[in-house]
């Protein structure tokens, strides 16, 4: 066993597997089983649909494979024959690498291709999501601009108005001044 995979002498998992207590503990979920046999869990549910691999469901509605079903599987394919199985005058086989007929990487294939096409789907949905939240960015970011447009555009109306009520305090200031001025130039000459 390498890092909890089925050896060649026999299945053995580690103990971090999905397969765990009471009834469970017999079998194994789609996943641990497509891991331990090579193949993607959609391969396994292929299989489970056709007849190829035992399983029934859980209380969850998820498949649970019999261990004894997945030690029968890696039995077949250690018994098939082997690719290349002999060099030109050595006995030696070159690899264990199952044959795959054409059926099988057919299934495979649509397999694929079937998540392919589910997942660009996902992928259209969060575009059809994402653009009208990408519209209220532009919308906010365009408001957040006019807003500070408009507060430098208000602030540079205060500062105008600021210096405008100075210029006429100041005025203010000279007239009452004046007045000042020609009251006491009026008194000197009445009373005077």
């Amino acid at each position: 066993m390498r890092n909890g995979t089925a050896s060649s002498r026999g299945l053995v998992v580690d103990g971090g597997g999905d397969a765990t207590s009471g009834s469970e503990a017999a079998t194994y979920a789609t996943g641990e089983a497509a891991r331990l046999l090579g193949v993607s869990s959609s391969r396994i549910r292929k299989m489970i649909a056709d007849g190829e691999l035992a399983a029934h469901r859980d209380k969850q509605g998820r498949h649970r494979i019999p261990r004894d079903a997945v030690r029968a599987k890696l039995e077949e394919r250690e018994q098939a024959p082997l690719i290349g199985a002999a060099s030109e005058g050595s006995g030696e086989a070159r690899g264990a690498e199952e044959p795959r007929d054409d059926g099988a990487l057919r299934a495979d294939v649509s397999d694929f291709r079937r998540e392919l096409r589910r997942v660009r789907e996902e992928v259209g949905a969060l575009r059809g999501e994402l653009l009208p939240l990408a519209g209220l960015a532009r919308s906010a970011e365009q408001e957040k601009e006019f807003a500070l447009d408009e507060r430098s555009v208000l602030q540079e109306e205060r500062a105008r108005l600021q210096e405008e009520l100075e210029g006429e305090r100041r005025r203010a200031d000279e007239l009452a001044q004046e007045l000042e001025a020609f009251k006491l130039k009026w008194w000197a000459r009445e009373t005077g």
